[in-house]
């Protein structure tokens, strides 16, 4: 009704709108990122060997392979924490270094202290991160992603404070883009067995991050688009709805079953309409700068420009701004380093006789 009344022809036009992207840039993007979900197929082919089943239920795609038993005191953490981000460039290790001085990272778990990791910045007041630090190689991550929020908030203060902020649909980019070099970092401290474990568990993330979100993109679409032409929809259609669409991007190696289209009752991202997408399309950007950075870590000049433009520009404008075009050519380069990990975990796999 409110999309009626406000002209909007599509179901998803005024999410797309409030996250500044256009439609036809989002409309493009889900429909590369579905034609791609072959990579998803063969991951979870992958996976179902790597569990010794021929094929796995819906619950059994979130399945650990192993487990990395290493742990880290907190000064190794930081000190793999501060050469991850140095390799993007020193300034960005000094500013690790200076939030634990100044004591603007809780480190520690306490009771009645909020699960995960946090950053905060309002303005220009000092920015903080939550923490809860486990010793394990997990939170060095949640570390460098909060570290990269970080980051961009304290870079976007050199716009006007009307600008001070960035999109949701750009707000992952910094993040994934600085946890990327942990995994580059922590290699001189794990054995084979534990990369092919970090690597799969990478995977895992791009999975759901990237080809869920978007299959749940879909499915919102079309289900929108059957309420706008019936009026409503029963809990049994809606669930089949969710089923065919999830199945889509899992492939022949997952059994999503009727039951599993229940999912939509407590999936409550889809409750925040259309809003998914941006996991994938903030995912495929930073997997994109990375493996520009990969073959010239001048790059990071580039990544530096659009970190600091704040929100005085729709992201894709901004990104045009400092000569790069998020057309299909760019987000195709981030899938492919997807199905190139792919390839290299059935490698590592073979090599370490676990197919």
């Amino acid at each position: 009704v409110i999309d009626e009344r406000k002209g909007y022809k599509m179901p998803y036009s005024a999410s797309i709108l409030g996250k500044e992207n256009t439609e036809e840039e989002i409309e493009k993007f889900t429909k590369l990122v579905t034609s791609y979900f072959p990579i998803a197929h063969r991951f979870y082919k992958l996976h179902a060997k790597l569990l010794k089943e021929k094929r796995l239920t819906f619950a059994d795609r979130r399945v650990q392979v192993g487990k990395i038993k290493k742990t880290f005191d907190l000064d190794t953490a930081l000190s793999i924490a501060r050469g991850a981000l140095k390799r993007a460039g020193q300034q960005y290790a000094d500013l690790l270094d200076e939030y634990v001085k100044n004591g603007q990272i809780d480190f520690y778990p306490r009771e009645g202290k909020q699960s995960g990791g946090y950053q905060m910045a309002i303005g220009s007041l000092p920015i903080f991160i939550l923490l809860n630090f486990t010793k394990s190689v997990q939170i060095i991550e949640t570390l460098t992603h909060e570290m990269g929020h970080a980051i961009h908030s304290k870079l976007s203060l050199k716009q006007p404070r009307i600008y001070q902020e960035y999109t949701l649909s750009a707000a992952e980019v910094a993040s994934m883009f600085f946890e990327q070099f942990t995994a580059l970092e922590l290699e001189q401290y794990l054995s084979e067995e534990e990369k092919f474990i970090l690597l799969h568990r990478t995977l895992f993330e791009d999975m759901y991050g990237i080809f869920c979100q978007v299959a749940c993109f879909n499915f919102e679409t079309e289900l929108h688009q059957q309420i706008r032409l019936q009026g409503q929809l029963s809990k049994e259609e809606m669930a089949a709805l969710l089923q065919k669409h999830m199945q889509q991007y899992c492939g022949n190696a997952i059994h999503v079953t009727k039951d599993d289209g229940y999912l939509f009752v407590h999936w409550n991202h889809i409750r925040y309409y259309f809003y998914t997408y941006t996991y994938a399309y903030g995912g495929l950007i930073s997997r994109t700068l990375f493996e520009n950075w990969k073959k010239d870590h001048s790059y990071i000049q580039k990544v530096e420009q659009f970190l600091s433009a704040g929100k005085s520009m729709r992201p894709k404008d901004i990104f045009a701004s400092i000569g790069i075009k998020t057309d299909t050519v760019f987000f195709e380069q981030g899938l492919k380093a997807i199905e190139a990990d792919v390839i290299k975990l059935e490698k590592l796999a073979k090599k370490l006789g676990k197919i």
